[in-house]
């Protein structure tokens, strides 16, 4: 009877799993995706004012997620906590400070933790009035790369797309117009404005020209819209997002709230390798990573396809199931 009861809690967990994978949306991310852990700290000017209200911030949290879930991402931002700070100078010279002198402000917080409420387990973002003096330097924001990519800062003057912007770049994502490392991104200006502009310089023709292979329309589209782009939009190319989780785990130790275990059906071990379910030696079958006793804690990410179980007692309870671009289906 108590063996019987066993393998029917199992039945159910592998149907809820199965619903969680097809199912689960955006107002659902804490419990089936993988959590970037985010530290928000709004400095007050001299007065106690802020920059910004935490229904701003939280609408920034809000479009980040909502991008990271249409590209069927595996990550999902975590606010651990929004703290108002005082300049700790005694002036307004931290509520003013512009982008260019975001390493000055990571210094300085990393020498006085308390002050600047600096945490060692999370992104540090500082959210500020910003230099509106110097036209220069009033940018939406700005972040650092890996290995300092542990701090961004937003400016009263930021876009609804800042947040996840900066977001990207520490996770080590960079401007299509710039050497970015992607292929399926098309050449970019910053100074582009529209899809005729890119079509032309790119495949010497507009956009809406009929000659145009819609497969080329598609990358313009993929560019025009893109997240790391300076145009608004929510889209980020399968490089980028393989970028993004190469870059968290590397940096899984401080980033993320649970750590992840990769299971690619595509991929093929080498020769003489062993494939731990880390992202450059990800596990090709769920079977693997189940049988490796290695996933306790942690958090299965599966990239898009179909799974299989063999071993009817192979499912820990203790392991979550997340899905990667797209549904993932595991049947037994």
């Amino acid at each position: 009877m108590k063996q019987h009861m066993n393998q029917s809690e199992a039945m159910m967990k592998l149907l809820t799993l199965i619903i969680l994978l097809f199912f689960s949306s955006y107002e659902n991310e804490c419990l089936a995706h993988l959590s970037v852990r985010v530290s928000i700290k709004v400095i007050l000017d001299e007065n106690g004012k802020p920059p910004k209200d935490a229904e701003q911030i939280y609408a920034q949290i809000d479009r980040a997620n909502f991008a990271l879930a249409l590209n069927g991402s595996e990550l999902r931002v975590e606010v651990l906590e929004i703290i108002e700070i005082t300049d700790p100078s005694g002036t307004d010279d931290w509520y003013t400070l512009g982008r260019s002198q975001l390493e000055s402000l990571r210094e300085a917080a990393i020498s006085n933790k308390a002050a600047f409420a600096w945490r060692d387990d999370a992104i540090n973002v500082y959210v500020n009035l910003g230099n509106l003096n110097n036209e220069d330097d009033d940018g939406g924001g700005r972040a650092l790369f890996p290995p300092e990519n542990d701090i961004f800062i937003l400016h009263k003057s930021i876009s609804d797309d800042a947040f996840i912007h900066e977001l990207g770049h520490t996770f080590n994502l960079r401007h299509p117009f710039d050497d970015d490392g992607c292929d399926d991104t098309i050449i970019d200006d910053r100074n582009w404005k529209t899809k005729d502009t890119i079509a032309l310089f790119n495949f010497s023709l507009p956009y809406d020209d009929e000659n145009l292979e819609q497969s080329k329309r598609d990358l313009v589209d993929m560019l025009f819209y893109n997240i790391m782009s300076l145009r608004s939009g929510n889209v980020l190319t399968p490089c980028q997002m393989d970028r993004m989780s190469f870059q968290g785990y590397a940096d899984r130790a401080w980033i993320y709230s649970k750590e992840p275990v990769y299971v690619i059906g595509s991929y093929t071990c080498p020769p003489f390798i062993l494939c731990d379910g880390s992202w450059s030696f990800p596990f090709s079958d769920l079977q693997s990573a189940l049988d490796s006793n290695n996933t306790s804690g942690k958090v299965i990410v599966l990239e898009k396809g179909n799974y299989q179980i063999i071993q009817n007692d192979s499912i820990n309870f203790n392991v979550d199931f997340f899905t990667r671009r797209g549904t993932s289906k595991i049947d037994r």
